[in-house]
């Protein structure tokens, strides 16, 4: 009897160490495996990233390939189509930009758009003509046109004092006759 259990006690054990060295043969094959998904994973995402930086320094042509599997293969495909979207808007955008500055530049009215503060979002080369400023866009209006009659026109629209208009007399800058400009 004391025999048998020793045998039973020495099967345990090599049971035990088997079972042992084949869960870290699949512990260590698992690790293995996980590493070598992440590094393709990691690989894929690192790819995108590098194509989506290209687009952001505009390179509209910048293309992704992850065809390895069908997640990846969606995925590119998703991105071209959004990255056409995006291309053909710029285009258009583009194209509207193009036509609204020979529209305004064709006028003979003088137009100037500026934002709450004062400065200058736009103007059109008759109002510059008119005016005779150079182009204002970006500057402080106040700072191209020292009249007192427009800088209190303009603040008082700046209140939000509905529709207004006056005739202002700007002085010539270089020395000729005033002119009337309604505004």
């Amino acid at each position: 009897m004391a025999r048998s259990m020793e045998s039973v006690l020495k099967a345990r054990d090599e049971i035990t160490g088997n079972l042992t060295r084949a869960g870290a043969a699949a512990l260590f094959f698992c690790g293995l495996v996980a590493w070598g998904l992440a590094r393709k994973i990691t690989g894929k995402v690192r790819e995108l990233t590098q194509t989506i930086q290209l687009v952001r320094d505009g390179d509209l042509g910048a293309r992704i390939i992850l065809s390895e599997s069908v997640d990846t293969a969606i995925l590119s495909e998703e991105f071209d189509l959004m990255l056409n979207e995006f291309k053909s808007t710029v285009n258009e955008l583009r194209r509207e930009r193009t036509q609204f500055h020979a529209v305004l530049d064709g006028m003979t009215d003088g137009i100037i758009a500026v934002d709450a503060s004062g400065i200058v979002l736009l103007s059109n080369s008759a109002s510059r003509t008119i005016l005779g400023i150079e182009k204002p866009d970006g500057e402080m209006i106040q700072e191209k046109i020292r009249v007192a009659a427009f800088n209190k026109l303009l603040q008082d629209a700046f209140r939000g004092e509905g529709t207004l208009e006056s005739d202002l007399l700007i002085p010539s800058v270089d020395g000729g006759p005033e002119k009337n400009v309604l505004a």
